[in-house]
């Protein structure tokens, strides 16, 4: 599968809509912005796999405890990704699009492939389809 597609494939699963992706880039980004310090999620220091690992744990763990006090944004994401609970591969997915938004949206970093750079907490010695999709 080439690079391409396997982003655009990947950024299907992370914005499954046009009004997905403004909901998120627009509301829930910006709300996890104010608790997860962007340089947590793409760093020179992510290189260092055990670094990388902890902070995307922090980050994981953070978006849970973000999103178990604030049902609305619970409610919203269900309905963007049809689902009836926000599982592993859901918050994963929900990472992935707050790494991609920082990357998009951050000058320093606009250049990097989140899952191909080891600066990323999304790169990882797996697929990253293949961690999305659980398949």
């Amino acid at each position: 599968m080439s690079k391409y597609t396997q982003a655009e494939k990947i950024m299907a699963m992370v914005f499954p809509t046009e009004m997905a992706r403004r909901f998120l880039c627009d509301d829930f980004y910006q709300e996890l912005l104010k608790v997860i310090p962007p340089q947590k999620c793409i760093c020179q220091f992510n290189i260092i796999k055990r670094v990388r690992l902890n902070n995307l744990a922090l980050v994981k763990k953070t978006i849970v405890e973000f999103l178990a006090n604030n049902n609305d944004y619970v409610y919203a994401l269900k309905d963007i990704y049809f689902c009836d609970n926000l599982d592993n591969i859901i918050i994963n997915r929900l990472i992935l699009g707050f790494v991609y938004f920082i990357s998009k949206t951050n000058k320093e970093f606009k250049d990097i492939n989140i899952t191909t750079d080891r600066y990323s907490i999304c790169y990882y010695d797996v697929d990253m389809l293949h961690l999305l999709t659980g398949k």
